[in-house]
C-alpha cells in the first residue's frame, strides 16, 4: 500500500516514528532548521468516520506531548493517502497544512496555500515507487470514506414528508387551510398566543414550486454548512436560524399592520447562507467550493427577486441572514474542525 511505503520513505529520510495514537495513523517526528517537525501518516481508506476533528484531535494530542517536554517550536504537516482527492481538500485543506497522496495514481498533490516543502520530504515522497496501485486494478477505484451529512437529508425528508401528508389531507396553497395547520400569523400569535407557529410553519410550503426552490437550494449548500461546524450545531443553526428569521417576520408584518399566511423554510435557509457567508470570509473567502463572490450574488439576486415578488417574506429572509451570520460567530471556530457529534 502506498500508506506503507510513504511510511517507510520517511523513516529512511531521519525521521523517529513516535508511539501509536491511533490506529491507521503514523507519526515521525525530526528536529531540523531549530524545531521539531512533525508528520502524521493518514490511511484514511481504512478510516472510520474521518474527519477534519480526527485530525484536529491528534494534531493537538503530539504538539501537547512536546510541549510537555519543553519544546515549543514545532511545525505540523498531516499527509493523507486518500482514493478520493477532491472530497479530501474539502475536508480538511481549510483547516490544516495538508499533503495528499493519491492511491489510484501514486501522485504526491499540493494545493495551493499548502507548504511546497517540508524538511526534504517532497522529492523523497514523489519519488515513491507507484507499481502497489498500479497492481490494484479495479480496488482503485474504491471511494474514500466521507463525512455524511445526514442532518441535511433528514431535514430535507421532514419538509417533504410534511409537505406531502399536506398535500394529501387538503391544498397547500388554501390559506384557510394553511392557517389551520399551523402557518404563521400576527393575530394568531400575538393575539391567542400560538407560539408553536412560530416552529411549525418552517416546515410548511405553500405549492410545489415552493417546496421544490427552498428544498433544491438547501440541497445545494446545506451539506456545505455540516460539513464545516459538525452535525449538532448545523442542526442548531437551522432551527434557531429559522426561529429569529420567523420573529423577525412577526415584528415586521406586526408593525407594518400587516395580518398575512406565512409559510416556508426560507427563512432558515437564509440563516445557513448567511452562516456560510460568515465562515467563507473568515476562511480566506473560500470554503470548499463556495467563495465569497458565489454567496454575495446569490444574497443579492435572492434579496433583489424577492422583493419583485409580493407572496415572498423578504423580512424573514434578511432576519434569517443575520441570524444565521451572528450564529456562525458565536458557534464557528476556524482551524479547530467541526464537532461530529452522535
Amino acid at each position: 500500500m502506498l500508506f506503507e511505503e510513504c511510511c517507510s520513505v520517511i523513516e529512511n529520510t531521519g525521521f523517529n516514528r513516535l508511539r501509536q495514537y491511533a490506529d491507521n495513523v503514523n507519526v515521525y517526528c525530526t528536529y531540523r532548521d531549530e524545531r521539531m517537525n512533525i508528520v502524521f501518516v493518514w490511511n484514511e481508506a481504512a478510516l472510520a468516520g474521518f474527519s477534519p476533528e480526527l485530525i484536529d484531535n491528534q494534531n493537538r494530542s503530539v504538539v501537547a506531548f512536546f510541549t510537555q517536554k519543553g519544546v515549543f517550536n514545532c511545525r505540523l504537516l498531516n499527509i493523507i493517502c486518500t482514493y478520493n482527492t477532491g472530497m479530501s481538500k474539502r475536508n480538511t485543506a481549510a483547516y490544516f497544512p495538508v499533503w495528499f497522496i493519491d492511491e489510484n495514481t501514486g501522485k504526491l498533490i499540493i494545493y495551493e496555500e499548502q507548504p511546497d516543502d517540508f524538511a526534504g520530504l517532497r522529492e523523497v515522497i514523489e519519488n515513491i515507487d507507484i507499481s502497489v496501485a498500479a497492481r490494484r486494478g479495479k480496488k482503485s477505484c474504491r471511494r474514500a470514506k466521507i463525512v455524511p451529512t445526514y442532518v441535511n437529508w433528514f431535514l430535507i425528508a421532514v419538509n417533504i414528508i410534511v409537505f406531502a401528508i399536506m398535500e394529501i389531507r387538503g391544498s397547500t396553497t388554501d390559506t384557510a387551510y394553511m392557517l389551520k395547520s399551523g402557518a404563521l400569523n400576527v393575530s394568531l400569535v400575538l393575539d391567542r398566543g400560538e407560539y408553536y407557529r412560530l416552529f411549525t410553519s418552517m416546515f410548511m410550503h405553500g405549492g410545489f414550486s415552493h417546496i421544490f426552490n427552498n428544498m433544491l437550494v438547501l440541497f445545494c449548500i446545506g451539506d456545505n454548512l455540516e460539513r464545516a461546524v459538525g452535525h449538532v450545531k448545523y442542526l442548531i443553526m437551522y432551527i434557531v436560524g429559522g426561529l429569529l428569521a420567523n420573529i423577525a417576520a412577526l415584528i415586521y408584518y406586526d408593525v407594518m399592520n400587516m395580518n398575512v399566511c406565512c409559510v416556508g423554510a426560507s427563512g432558515a435557509i437564509f440563516a445557513v447562507v448567511g452562516a456560510l457567508f460568515y465562515i467563507v470570509i473568515i476562511n480566506k473567502g473560500r470554503l470548499e467550493d463556495l467563495s465569497v463572490y458565489k454567496l454575495g450574488l446569490f444574497i443579492v439576486m435572492s434579496i433583489y427577486l424577492g422583493f419583485q415578488s409580493t407572496t415572498t417574506s423578504n423580512s424573514a429572509h434578511i432576519g434569517g441572514l443575520a441570524a444565521g451570520f451572528i450564529l456562525a460567530m458565536l458557534i464557528y471556530r476556524k482551524g479547530r474542525g467541526p464537532d461530529y457529534e452522535g
